[in-house]
């Protein structure tokens, strides 16, 4: 007994047939919808002829990666726009204060003022080398003050 179709229009629309095309025509879709995240091909940049010779690395010794790096007190200025006169500020108690602590400065957003609880502008905290708050100034901020400030710290 032969199961097949015998007429040719039965035998084209057997559902293989029918799958096959569904499936090819599934194929070419996502092809095409896919088509527009490929990389257009670029054209490879210039090569340039001068070469630079490599720059010797020179790594510390090992005793020194070993060592528990130094912590120094910190003084931190906060003020509400940078400007001339507090880069100033900041560079020269930087010169007066160096090698008793590290100086930062740091223009206040809304967030930073929240977490370091700062009620007026400019202002200086003095952190020990736990990270400690010894002590701090609001208001108008001199050399004198920032100085006055850092003498705080235990000798």
């Amino acid at each position: 007994m032969d199961f097949r179709p015998q007429d040719m229009k039965t035998r084209l629309l057997s559902p293989r047939i029918v799958i096959y095309l569904v499936l090819l025509i599934a194929a070419v879709w996502l092809m095409r919808r896919f088509e527009k995240y490929q990389q257009e091909e670029q054209p490879a940049p210039a090569v340039t002829t001068a070469v630079t010779a490599p720059r010797p690395f020179h790594s510390p010794p090992d005793a020194a990666l070993r060592a528990p790096a130094a912590r120094t007190p910190m003084l931190v200025v906060f003020f509400a726009e940078k400007n001339e006169a507090t880069t100033a500020l900041a560079a020269e108690s930087r010169r007066h204060l160096q090698g008793r602590c590290a100086v930062a400065e740091l223009q206040v957003t809304p967030d930073v003022a929240a977490k370091f609880n700062l009620k007026q502008l400019p202002a200086a905290i003095l952190f020990n080398a736990d990270n400690r708050e010894l002590a701090r100034h609001e208001g108008d901020l001199t050399a004198a003050k920032l100085d006055a400030l850092a003498a705080k710290l235990p000798q």
